[in-house]
């Protein structure tokens, strides 16, 4: 009888690490889970950041009206009716 219980005990222990460690739920999955989740953590932060550094150009762009010329003119290469565009390429 004592046998048969120590049977039934090893045998329950190992389906219980079994199932803690590959089950759906498990600890792997969990880890996984968790890895991904801090990717799409800082992914998110990079994403706030950019937010925020635009906020400032726009904020920028509707105070001052320099900054908004410049913006114009190094992005949008906008010009005057007097000027021209020279571009250079990097060698």
């Amino acid at each position: 009888m004592k046998q048969y219980f120590s049977y039934i005990l090893l045998g329950s222990s190992a389906l219980l690490f079994f199932f803690t460690f590959f089950a759906s739920s498990g600890t792997l999955d969990l880890r996984s889970l968790r890895d991904q989740h801090d990717l799409q953590y800082k992914k998110k932060q990079e994403v706030e950041e950019r937010v925020s550094e635009m906020r400032a150009k726009l904020v920028g762009m509707e105070e001052n009206p320099r900054v908004l010329e410049k913006v114009a003119r190094e992005e949008l290469r906008v010009t005057r009716d007097n000027e021209t565009i020279i571009l250079f390429e990097k060698p």
